[in-house]
């Protein structure tokens, strides 16, 4: 059995009780939590970073909100089952829209739905000999000349987001051989036009989801062929030694899955809180209607407003 985009792990922890499970996901921070809770219940599955050349019986899909990889997962699926295959994708009836029926058509089969049972439906497709064309990466211009890769759902695949337009405004400069972490990397759009600034600076760019590190490698070598780089899939900077940074550039999400979550935010300030060396900056974007400032003047022992606008605030925090 093949589970996809299993946030928590629930779905693979339960069936693993029973059936020989893999649970796949674009999500780092996923696989963590899964293999947790594997572990608690003494259960196993198998937890690749990558779809593996497996046969499976059945597709069992929680999706996210980004369409473009939930038809990049469908669209891998179908080279791994055989026709008669099924797929049920299972969510909230407000979020399921017309457009995963429309995603399960062109990738797997045909596709119905069942009737709604506690705010929720299934939607069941069956695998057929067709097979849709893979979604598109997509390309686009950001602020500096600076061209941008990505992936099937990263994050602002179609233009850059406001907050971090405000932040590429205020980046550092004069940083010498200083080690950078974009924490949260996306495409890498404030790594590059920061690297572009300091040409002696060392690269860390760190993202949980694959497709964002995918998108932002494939950046950084459009806009700095032949300049070193370090790319990471993880947990941000959960496993990083202390003092390991000079200065990390952040523009922190606060939306997890649909669900507006300021913890999303604060985890990645506390990691680079750890991760930076005393004297070290925190460059970061804030939505004024969270209250990241009033959470990092608790940790740092600095904070400055360099700029901002109705929406966002960029602040420089010193550890």
């Amino acid at each position: 059995m093949l589970v996809v985009g299993d946030r928590h792990g629930a779905l693979t922890t339960a069936l693993a009780e029973r059936f020989d499970v893999t649970m796949w996901s674009d999500s780092a921070l996923s696989r963590i939590a899964t293999r947790a809770n594997l572990a608690r219940a003494g259960r196993t599955a198998l937890l690749p970073d990558r779809l593996p050349e497996l046969r499976y019986d059945l597709v069992v899909v929680r999706p996210g909100k980004a369409r473009a990889l939930l038809e990049q997962q469908l669209y891998e699926v179908a080279g791994r089952i055989q026709p008669g295959t099924p797929v049920v994708v299972g969510e909230m009836v407000k979020h399921l829209g017309r457009w995963m029926t429309e995603a399960l058509e062109r990738q797997i089969g045909p596709t119905t739905a069942s009737l709604a049972a506690r705010k929720a439906r299934l939607l069941r497709a069956t695998r057929d000999a067709r097979r849709g064309d893979p979604p598109a990466w997509s390309t686009y211009e950001a602020p500096g000349g600076i061209t941008l890769q990505n992936a099937p759902g990263t994050f602002a695949s179609s233009g850059v987001d406001a907050g971090a337009r405000l932040l590429l405004e205020h980046l550092p400069e004069g940083l010498g051989d200083a080690r950078v972490v974009d924490l949260g990397c996306g495409n890498g759009v404030l790594a590059i036009a920061s690297a572009a600034r300091n040409p002696e600076a060392r690269y860390l760019l760190v993202d949980e989801s694959a497709a964002a590190v995918a998108s932002a490698q494939a950046s950084w070598q459009a806009n700095l062929p032949g300049r070193p780089v370090d790319l990471l899939l993880a947990d941000g900077l959960s496993d990083a030694a202390p003092a390991s940074a000079d200065t990390v550039l952040c523009n922190p999400p606060f939306h997890g899955g649909t669900t507006v979550d300021e913890w999303l935010g604060r985890r990645l300030l506390d990691q680079a809180h750890r991760a930076l060396r005393p004297g070290g900056e925190l460059y970061v974007v804030a939505n004024r209607h969270l209250a990241h400032h009033r959470h990092l003047r608790q940790t740092f022992a600095r904070v400055d407003v360099l700029g901002s606008d109705p929406r966002f605030s960029v602040l420089r925090a010193v550890r």
